[in-house]
């Protein structure tokens, strides 16, 4: 169902209130619509409806678009275990796409413990070494987020 607003008799004061009360409930929409997916997501319940992974579940019975679901199903998972990144989102310091962006200090991280792994395991090694998503013009994942079945 589609609705169109007629906000031409909103006054000056009532459209930005409105719009602020709004993007209130969003946060708050946002973080439960997060918990609730991680909840699923960790118990599984996507299987009832007869799907076979979350992101079908979310973009077939739920219409997401596959972008949006991928997004939120990632960040439902590290809310679950930090459970403070719900509570940034709430409190609006942090934003469910920033989430999935690592801080500097997480990619020097990552980046010096695929060092170690190939330095120490170049002499055995049969295959080319793995490649981040940077290098293919995408963000490199942040640690502990996995790539989700399709």
């Amino acid at each position: 169902m589609i609705v169109r607003l007629d906000l031409s008799r909103r006054t000056h004061g009532e459209l930005p209130r409105e719009f602020r009360a709004l993007v209130i409930d969003d946060r708050r929409g946002t973080t439960g619509l997060l918990a609730r997916a991680g909840e699923i997501d960790a118990r599984k319940l996507f299987r009832a409806g007869g799907c076979p992974s979350m992101l079908r579940y979310c973009t077939g019975r739920l219409r997401m678009s596959e972008d949006v679901a991928c997004e939120r199903i990632q960040v439902a998972r590290v809310a679950r275990r930090s459970p403070e990144v719900s509570d940034r989102i709430a409190e609006r310091r942090l934003t469910v796409s920033s989430v999935l962006v690592p801080a500097p200090w997480q990619a020097r991280r990552t980046s010096q413990a695929h060092s170690r792994r190939s330095s120490a395991s170049s002499s055995r090694r049969s295959s080319p070494p793995p490649t981040s998503r940077a290098q293919h013009g995408g963000a490199p994942r942040p640690a502990g987020v996995t790539s989700l079945p399709t």
